[in-house]
C-alpha cells in the first residue's frame, strides 16, 4: 500500500551478512554481493528509486562503479528497471536467461510497460553455468513459472567468516495462468528435491512471509 510513497519506501540499507547487503527499497529486494574482484547486484529496482540503490551502496561502504554483474531473477520492470542506468554508471555486465530477455524485450514494444531508459540485451545467463566474480561463484538455475525464465542464483554468504549456503529464489509466486502454475509447480517440487540444505532464503520481495522451501 505504501509502494508509491517514496520517503517512506527509502530505508537505509543493511548490512545482512559479511558478504551480503540489502540496498534497495522497502517493497522490491536489491542486494549487494562485495567480491574479491568488484560487486555484484541482484536485481535494480526501478524509477523513482534508483537513486536510493545507488545511495544505499555508497552508504554501505562501496564504490557503485566497481559493479561487475548486474543479475536480474526475471523480466518484471520492479526488478530490472534500474538497470540500464546503473550499468552506465558502472559498466557492468547486466545478465538474465532468454525468456525473460525476450519478455524485456516485448516490454520495451509496449507502450503501456515502459523497460525503463535504454536496456538492450546484454549477458544471457543459463541453467547450470556460473557467474564468477573474483573468489565468488554464483551457480545460475532456471526456475519458471512467475515468468517464463525465472532466474534463481547459489552462493555462499559468511557470519563472521563461518559459511552458509545462500538461496535466490528468484520466481516469488506463481503468474501466467495455466502454463505459469504448472511451471510453478515443477519449480517448487525441484526445490524439494535439490535445495533442501539451503540454509538462507534471500527474498526478492522483503515483504514476503513464507518461502518456498521444506
Amino acid at each position: 500500500s505504501q509502494r508509491d510513497n517514496v520517503e517512506y519506501q527509502k530505508v537505509a540499507p543493511i548490512k545482512v551478512f559479511d558478504n551480503l547487503y540489502y540496498v534497495g527499497p522497502a517493497f522490491v529486494s536489491v542486494w549487494l554481493i562485495p567480491t574479491s574482484d568488484g560487486l555484484v547486484l541482484i536485481d535494480a529496482a526501478q524509477e523513482p528509486y534508483v537513486d536510493h540503490v545507488v545511495d544505499s551502496i555508497r552508504k554501505a561502504g562501496f564504490d557503485p562503479r566497481d559493479i561487475r554483474f548486474i543479475l536480474i531473477t526475471h523480466g518484471h520492470l520492479d526488478h530490472f528497471g534500474g538497470a540500464a542506468k546503473i550499468q552506465a554508471l558502472s559498466g557492468a555486465r547486466v545478465g538474465m536467461l532468454e525468456e525473460d530477455w525476450q519478455l524485456v524485450e516485448a516490454a520495451g514494444n509496449n507502450a503501456n510497460r515502459p523497460p525503463g531508459p535504454g536496456l538492450k540485451r546484454d549477458l544471457v545467463i543459463k541453467e547450470g553455468e556460473g557467474i564468477l566474480a573474483g573468489k565468488t561463484l554464483l551457480k545460475v538455475y532456471k526456475l519458471p513459472g512467475h515468468t517464463p525464465g525465472s532466474a534463481s542464483f547459489e552462493f555462499t554468504v559468511y557470519d563472521a567468516g563461518r559459511p552458509h549456503k545462500a538461496f535466490v529464489f528468484g520466481g516469488p509466486g506463481q503468474r501466467n495462468g495455466v502454463e505459469g502454475g504448472t511451471q510453478f509447480l515443477s519449480s517448487i517440487e525441484r526445490l524439494e528435491r535439490e535445495f533442501s540444505d539451503v540454509e538462507v532464503p534471500v527474498h526478492v520481495h522483503s515483504w514476503l512471509a513464507t518461502y518456498p522451501y521444506p
